[in-house]
């Protein structure tokens, strides 16, 4: 018999319901999710939960920031699920978040199998003495779980280096397939539609914030254009640094680079129109989406997802984290690939992505882990 699971995450996004309601019907409709309502503009897209369906469920949360620490709790939550009698527990792997640490401190008490859910990447710019406390917080913090989903290999490996001794799976970030199962003649006709010029097409799709570096992809774009005028750059999304940006260009003069705003629904037909994708900065999915329509990316350090997703001159292109030359190296070798070199590349990143990097994929670790506790209480 399966257990009533919950899964806490920060936000809804749209690109995640299909593997919440996928996880949901694969465990006999016996899971709840919990989400905040975003209250403001920080370039990540997120879903209103107004009650509608009742998978979805609403949390008020109570945040602190102490020093370079934001720190939240909401007695909501714990509250919540007492009230639900959950027995599996799914939490994300923020130790800055007090309420999981509430979770897995009393989880003989409140009778939980708590796995974290954890992606293992983690801003920079911390001093030594930062990272330490947060280093001692994390073996802390994951030796309490019963055991660990992480996104990608990378985030594995760095849990075991913590010395963490728990059970630990890869669930491979991954992406739902059914517009590409169902809608693929569509995508492929209106993306013919989209790109009517000659011209390569550069793409980028994500927040616009410090992070995710796209004010460094629009400044090394231009290095490039200036010698390969036939290329275009597209930024697809929106944050708190896109009128900046949008000035920058301007008052620059920089060319063949276009602000297209932020587009959910039909970004499908984008990232299959363009010919490469650059991820700067911080970020995963839109790997996946990219490589699905055979779009070869260019990336160097992203969330660790981008180390089992794009091997250097075989599924895309690596370049040096921030070395602005090594980024415009790899743009000129993407476009300098022949029509041959270019196919062959594409479809062995589509090939992995219907492989391994999907929601289907994430479902069936997913369901593993759970069944695990099913029968331990």
């Amino acid at each position: 018999m399966k257990k009533k699971t919950a899964l806490i995450s920060p936000i809804l996004t749209h690109y995640r319901i299909n593997f919440y309601k996928e996880l949901n019907s694969a465990i006999d409709n016996n899971l709840i999710c919990y989400f905040q309502n975003k209250n403001k503009n920080d370039g990540r897209p997120a879903i209103k939960i107004d009650g509608s369906d009742s998978l979805f469920n609403n949390y008020k949360n109570n945040q602190i920031r102490i020093s370079s620490f934001n720190l939240k709790f909401s007695w909501d939550l714990i509250l919540k699920i007492k009230r639900e009698k959950v027995e599996v527990l799914i939490i994300e792997g923020a130790t800055s978040n007090i309420t999981s640490w509430v979770f897995l401190l009393f989880k003989e008490f409140l009778n939980l199998r708590i796995v974290v859910w954890a992606c293992g990447w983690y801003p920079e710019g911390h001093s030594i003495f930062v990272k330490r406390i947060k280093t001692f917080a994390e073996k802390l913090f994951f030796s309490r779980a019963n055991s660990i989903i992480t996104y990608s290999t990378k985030a594995k490996l760095n849990f075991e280096r913590l010395g963490i001794n728990k059970p630990i799976y890869v669930a491979y970030n991954g992406i739902d397939l059914d517009t590409f199962k169902f809608d693929i003649e569509k995508v492929l006709f209106k993306s013919l539609e989209l790109k009517n010029s000659s011209k390569k097409v550069f793409l980028y799709v994500g927040g616009i914030f410090e992070d995710k570096k796209v004010k460094f992809l629009i400044e090394a774009f231009n290095k490039f254009n200036f010698v390969n005028k036939d290329s275009i750059l597209w930024v697809i999304g929106d944050g708190p640094m896109k009128n900046e940006l949008e000035l920058f260009v301007k008052n620059h003069n920089f060319q063949n680079i276009l602000f297209l705003g932020r587009i959910e629904k039909d970004v499908d037909y984008y990232f299959s129109a363009a010919d490469f994708f650059v991820l700067p900065g911080i970020g995963g999915l839109a790997l996946n989406q990219a490589m699905l329509w055979k779009t070869p990316c260019i990336v160097s350090e992203a969330d660790g997802t981008e180390d089992d997703l794009v091997i250097d001159e075989i599924t895309g292109f690596r370049f040096i984290k921030n070395d602005m030359d090594s980024l415009v190296l790899k743009m000129g070798q993407a476009y300098n690939l022949s029509e041959q070199e270019y196919i062959k590349m594409g479809a062995k990143a589509q090939d992995l992505i219907i492989q391994r990097s999907n929601t289907d994929q994430m479902v069936k670790t997913f369901r593993k882990v759970i069944d695990l506790y099913s029968n331990q209480f």
